[in-house]
């Protein structure tokens, strides 16, 4: 009996771990932005929304990209220090652009110029989007 017992409370605690996880994974699209930027043309909201960072020594925050013409998709960048991620939005042909980030419109993807790049475990929970790292050379900066 006591076996069962601490079995059923074993599966629980499993079970509520689980279901916190998922609700945490599945409010990175609804979390409230730090910053907010519209894009020249105003068809995409830019957001810089801060992740809560227990386990990092530096602060990280990822992009949000919404296109106005289709609001129910919402791309999630990879985790990015929140000190390189300045939303100065420019638009371009087929991009929505901050510093050192491109979103590519038509396909859907982010890509990142950075000669330090470093990837994140939780990067595979926060972005739902495809990225590309492009290094930079030392006179591309």
């Amino acid at each position: 009996m006591p076996l069962r017992i601490a079995g059923l409370v074993l599966s629980a605690t499993l079970m509520f771990g689980a279901l916190s996880f998922y609700l945490f994974i599945d409010n990175l699209s609804v979390r409230r932005p730090a910053v907010i930027e519209l894009s020249d043309s105003r068809q995409y909201i830019v957001e810089r929304v801060d992740f809560p960072s227990l386990f990092f020594g530096e602060d990280f925050s990822y992009l949000r990209v919404t296109d106005q013409d289709a609001p129910k998709y919402i791309y999630r960048s990879p985790l990015y220090p929140t000190r390189l991620l300045l939303l100065q939005v420019n638009e371009g042909e087929g991009r929505v652009s901050v510093p050192n980030i491109d979103f590519l419109t038509a396909e859907k993807i982010f890509v990142f110029h950075d000669r330090r790049w470093m990837d994140h475990a939780m990067n595979y929970f926060v972005s739902n989007t495809p990225y590309v790292v492009e290094s930079l050379g030392e006179g591309e900066r």
